[in-house]
């Protein structure tokens, strides 16, 4: 799986995203996962505090956690390619920068 880092349309400059790669379009991985937590999983509390900790707000913070922060986007693989549609979580590479 590839990574990225980017910006969606709305964020600001600051506020870079982690991003990973699933049929051709950008899935961003924090809020996937958010809210794979709340649909999937039913978490009905602290669903972005939970998801902030797996994939933090920036790149930076993600590599720091090392070797299980780089596997723990293959684990979202098949759920949120399931429901990529659903969470409207994915971009294109027109509206990432």
């Amino acid at each position: 799986m590839k990574l990225y880092l980017g910006l969606t349309e709305n964020s600001p400059p600051h506020l870079t995203r982690v991003f990973a790669e699933m049929d051709g379009r950008l899935v961003d991985l924090n809020l996937a996962y958010a809210v794979y937590l709340a649909q999937v999983q039913g978490e009905k509390t602290n669903t972005y505090q939970l998801a902030a900790f797996h994939f933090p707000e920036n790149i930076a913070a993600f590599l720091q956690r090392g070797e299980p922060a780089l596997q723990a986007p293959g684990g979202l693989t098949a759920p949120v390619q399931a429901q990529t549609t659903k969470l409207n979580v994915a971009y294109t590479s027109t509206t990432t920068r």
